[in-house]
């Protein structure tokens, strides 16, 4: 992340600026300015989905980010995963990253991870959706990479 205060340009990983809900390492007079990502190398499957109440409104009652690299046999060689709206800040679970690793991308493989996140989380319940809906949708959110499969 860029941050520039008028004076100064600063950096930050992207993981270091929210704290907590409304809380940022932003100083006094700072704002974002940028942005700057790198392209994954060597990653074959590369997915984003956010469910909300309707497609309009830009909070999300939860996301996920994933990042796979799998070898020509199938087998999950690599996994990066980050979840929104489900804790304080992003959720990554390397716990569930390792899970994956040496498996195929399954029903079975995702959804023994799926368990796993759903006991990672920690969601609110809000206006938009309850704890329990999060931490569904967290583990359902991995079952779609499914839908990254080459058609066989």
């Amino acid at each position: 992340m860029e941050l520039c205060n008028g004076e100064t340009i600063r950096t930050l990983p992207i993981g270091e600026l929210i704290t907590g809900p409304g809380k940022t390492k932003l100083h006094k007079g700072e704002i974002l300015t940028g942005v700057v990502v790198k392209k994954p190398e060597g990653y074959n499957v590369h997915h984003f989905e956010k469910v909300g109440q309707r497609k309009s409104m830009a909070c999300a009652v939860a996301s996920m980010t994933a990042l796979l690299r799998q070898s020509p046999s199938g087998e999950i060689e690599a996994a990066r995963l980050a979840w929104g709206s489900v804790g304080p800040t992003v959720v990554t679970a390397a716990a569930v990253e390792d899970a994956l690793i040496g498996e195929k991308l399954s029903l079975e493989t995702l959804a023994a991870a799926a368990e796993k996140i759903k006991q990672i989380v920690a969601p609110i319940d809000d206006i938009r959706a309850s704890a329990d809906y999060r931490r569904s949708v967290s583990g359902n959110l991995l079952l779609r990479l499914l839908d990254t499969r080459p058609p066989s």
